[in-house]
């Protein structure tokens, strides 16, 4: 599971729950956040209102760190090739911060209201891009991914 307490949750899923014909979120709302676990990587989906009007979702999360090159010469080679085939992808990247982690983005526009059918459409949408990616980094990198229960 991710590091959102049982409170947080517990609000999300009740939310998800009630909210099954009625919205999320409004134009107007501040923002939403999904915490979840994809195949054991810890993920968030955020929808948050966008300067045009429209809403935004953003998918984010770590997918583990860049190895240094004493740590093995082949594997950090093959991640920054990995990084690199996704610089330029859209809706979804992976990127490189400052202190070694590789990231993911994402980023879609969503319909306003929100829905739980259009949140995990979005999620779909944005998940099955980069599905190949994720298989790929643990070959590479020293991955945050939570071994299955």
């Amino acid at each position: 599971m991710s590091d959102t307490s049982v409170i947080e949750a517990a609000g999300t899923i009740e939310k998800l729950a009630s909210s099954e014909g009625s919205e999320l979120v409004e134009v107007e709302d501040e923002k939403f956040e999904l915490h979840f676990d994809y195949l054991g990587w810890p993920l968030i989906a955020r929808i948050t209102p966008h300067e045009s009007g429209s809403l935004h979702m953003q998918l984010l999360g770590k997918v583990g760190r860049l190895p240094f090159s004493a740590e093995g010469r082949a594997r950090r080679i093959g991640a920054m090739m990995l990084l690199r085939s996704t610089a330029k992808r859209r809706p979804t990247r992976f990127a490189l911060t400052r202190n070694g982690d590789i990231a993911l983005a994402g980023d879609l526009e969503v319909a306003a209201p929100v829905t739980p059918t259009k949140l995990i459409t979005a999620v779909t949408t944005l998940l099955a891009s980069i599905k190949p990616y994720l298989d790929l980094f643990p070959l590479f990198v020293d991955s945050y991914r939570h071994p299955p229960n």
